[in-house]
């Protein structure tokens, strides 16, 4: 899979399709998001091809982790399984300014 990119942090229309776009790279934010938040990649304990074809096959994230409620939303939105419901990197970047506040200009 060295060909295929990074699986454990890719959206299932990346494995599946080959297809990378802002909401491919929502989901990824996601992902960083969740290593952030648990100290360790996504999927740490299991074979990437296995992540890749559960990825690709049933969506399978790494799971929402044991934190607040906003960030808890934010993966999930993140990780929607239609790419056109997952938020646009601006509306993440408004979700995570309650913790750094972001410059309207910057965004």
């Amino acid at each position: 899979s060295s060909d295929l990119g990074p699986v454990r942090w890719m959206a299932p229309e990346s494995i599946r399709d080959r297809i990378y776009s802002p909401k491919s790279d929502v989901w990824m934010f996601g992902c960083l998001i969740y290593e952030i938040m648990v100290q360790q990649e996504p999927h740490l304990n299991t074979d990437p091809i296995e992540v890749a074809i559960k990825i690709r096959d049933q969506n399978a994230t790494p799971g929402i982790p044991n934190v607040d409620a906003t960030i808890q939303n934010l993966l999930k939105a993140c990780w929607a399984s239609n790419p056109s419901e997952r938020p646009t990197m601006s509306q993440v970047l408004q979700h995570l300014s309650i913790y750094v506040p972001i410059q309207a200009s910057h965004i």
